[in-house]
């Protein structure tokens, strides 16, 4: 029977890809589209409804960031990832643990690279806190939520989309210079 006869001092805070905590999250899944997906990556809508895929260009639909499971395989490079045409799990509500490709503070807007840059920038679906010339698309409604060095782990948290109140402005409503709107009501009783 093996025994363990040494243990790491130290341990990683986190992995790529691991829930940042136990708050309220929202989870969704959809099939690895065409290549295997890593753990902690954008993820955005493939070409069927059930898909999903790495960012390959610009303007592509954000979907979520992939979730680290115990359901994975690792590639060549020990890379943990979900198999081409397997279940992906995303978060698309919640914080979640991500490498920055710049150092970050919280508050730093979140992009995602769907173009190769110069290395180390060059790993499709990880993070930044700018475009990079247009090489990386923001997550609207996501910021990182903790301070991270270039190549650390950083947290990402989204915000549930399209929460909120939607204001339908139309020719009879006045915005003011601050652009607050001005409604009249009327009451009928």
């Amino acid at each position: 029977m093996p025994v363990q006869t040494s243990y790491a001092s130290e341990h990683p805070a986190a992995f790529e890809g691991q829930r940042a905590n136990l708050n309220l999250a929202s989870i969704s899944s959809k099939v690895a589209e065409n290549s295997a997906i890593p753990f902690g990556r954008a993820v955005v809508q493939g070409t069927g409804d059930d898909q999903c895929k790495l960012p390959t260009a610009a303007g592509q639909r954000f979907l979520g960031i992939s979730e680290m499971t115990t359901a994975w395989s690792k590639d060549e490079n020990d890379l943990h990832q979900y198999d081409e045409y397997r279940e992906v799990n995303y978060m698309d509500f919640g914080e979640i643990w991500v490498y920055t490709e710049q150092d970050v503070v919280p508050g730093d807007s979140a992009f995602f690279r769907h173009t190769a840059g110069t290395a180390p920038n060059n790993i499709l679906g990880r993070f930044r806190k700018d475009s990079d010339s247009g090489k990386a698309d923001e997550v609207v409604g996501a910021a990182f939520d903790s301070t991270a060095s270039a190549g650390e782990l950083a947290k990402v948290k989204l915000f549930v989309p399209g929460v909120g109140v939607k204001v339908v402005v139309d020719s009879s409503d006045v915005l003011d210079a601050a652009g607050a709107v001005s409604l009249e009501t009327a009451t009928t009783y």
